[in-house]
């Protein structure tokens, strides 16, 4: 007993020998095709722009979350020399900042934005206003010091010596480098935050 529209339930879309040998020819050449061009893509020479290796067009492009110096083994020892501790009745004298970022540092040295002041500090290394890095965020820190007369001095003591325990078991590390004008405006951006 035969159902109706038995041939058709069965049928295939080769008809002919000839299509036969063409779709068993492109099952063999297109996946051939793909690998030799799949090849041809990985091993071919990617050749970057000079011009987009070069030391400022690098520091251009990381400028909104970083800071790049770049200089040679004689700008090292220079900044390695202003970055020493100044003798007790000595001025210390700024690190001498790479062009790409000379500005941040200038409106900091200015006593205007504290934000470029944390930066040149490196204290946004660990440190943000909303939210955990390595230490508390500025939030949190202004939220506990709410209310305190003494913040402003037990946060530069904190700066100036370091410490561990109250946020936790990673310390932060001592910065005695910090000036006291420039100490004051940065603690007075963290203890406004809200």
């Amino acid at each position: 007993m035969q159902d109706e529209g038995y041939e058709h339930a069965h049928s295939s879309l080769i008809k002919t020998p000839r299509q036969l040998v063409v779709v068993i020819v492109l099952a063999f050449a297109v996946p051939v095709i793909g690998i030799i061009l799949l090849t041809q893509f990985v091993t071919r020479s990617h050749r970057p722009d000079p011009a987009a290796l070069a030391s400022e067009a690098v520091a251009a492009r990381i400028q909104p979350v970083a800071r790049v110096e770049v200089g040679d083994a004689s700008a090292e020892s220079s900044v390695a020399k202003a970055a020493a501790p100044a003798p007790a009745g000595a001025a210390a004298a700024p690190a001498p900042a790479p062009p790409a970022v000379a500005a941040a540092p200038a409106a900091a040295a200015a006593g205007g934005d504290s934000e470029a002041l944390l930066q040149k500090y490196g204290c946004l290394a660990c440190h943000a206003t909303d939210k955990k890095i390595v230490g508390p965020p500025y939030r949190e820190v202004a939220a506990k010091y709410a209310g305190d007369k003494d913040a402003p001095s037990k946060l530069a003591q904190k700066v100036k010596a370091g410490g561990a325990g109250n946020w936790g078991q990673v310390p932060m590390p001592p910065n005695p480098q910090v000036p006291d004008n420039d100490l004051q405006a940065m603690i007075k951006f963290v203890l406004a935050q809200k």
